[in-house]
């Protein structure tokens, strides 16, 4: 199990990473850069497919 959580995020730790709530993390979701796998009624997201979203989305100082 613990090979999992090496490369897979639970939907809810994200969540409470991001301090989202339900409507706000699904539209996050529909975000093509993360990769997410549904196991019955628990989603998960591939760290690094996080790691990706976060780099497109950083924007260099001097761009701020």
């Amino acid at each position: 199990m613990k090979a999992i959580y090496d490369k897979w995020l639970p939907l809810e730790e994200v969540k409470k990473l991001f301090n989202y709530k339900t409507t706000q993390m699904a539209s996050l979701l529909k975000n093509k850069l993360l990769v997410v796998s549904k196991v019955g009624k628990r989603k998960f997201i591939l760290k690094q497919s996080l790691d990706d979203f976060f780099d497109h989305h950083s924007k260099p100082d001097d761009m701020r």
